[in-house]
């Protein structure tokens, strides 16, 4: 989860270099070295640097591609935003649909969702404390324990992926 990330990070900046004709410091240094250059030739260096950058995003779509279906699981790296029901509910039912998960846990699920949603809101600070994923998830489900709420529904959601 955390690969699929780093590595929409990376499609988003590579992208955002092609948009923007980026060039590096290095690149730039070379660029200019090339002062008794044709405009055409100045054109073909800029459109090498456009090439290198679409073909690295063609690459890394394609050796990337696998992760699409496990980006239904990013939430449970808490990092981002608050937790939603509706991707809860994406990352059991893609679970479901490779049985790993049984459709009839999904009322279980929501309760313990529900639940899970106000211990979050009420402990956030203390999570925030928390570096890594696991560790929050630790934290969380020994408070559960602690206080006797169920939580099974959503371990198994979340021990299903693992966080790091």
């Amino acid at each position: 989860v955390d690969a699929a990330f780093l590595i929409d990070q990376l499609n988003t900046s590579i992208e955002s270099r092609l948009k923007n004709n980026y060039m590096s410091l290095e690149f730039r240094a070379a660029y200019e070295q090339i002062d008794n250059a044709t405009a055409k030739e100045k054109r073909e260096f800029v459109n090498s640097l456009k090439t290198f950058h679409e073909t690295a995003l063609t690459y890394l779509n394609e050796w990337t591609k696998w992760l699409d279906d496990i980006k239904v699981f990013t939430w449970i790296t808490l990092k981002n935003e608050k937790l939603k029901w509706e991707h809860v509910e994406s990352a059991a039912l893609w679970m479901i649909s490779r049985n790993y998960f049984n459709a009839k846990v999904m009322g279980t699920l929501f309760n313990q969702f529900a639940i899970l949603e106000r211990y979050l809101d009420a402990n956030k600070d203390s999570l925030e404390k928390e570096e890594s994923a696991d560790k929050k998830w630790v934290h969380i489900f020994c408070d559960f324990k602690t206080n006797s709420w169920p939580y099974n529904a959503i371990s198994k959601v979340v021990d299903s992926v693992g966080c790091e």
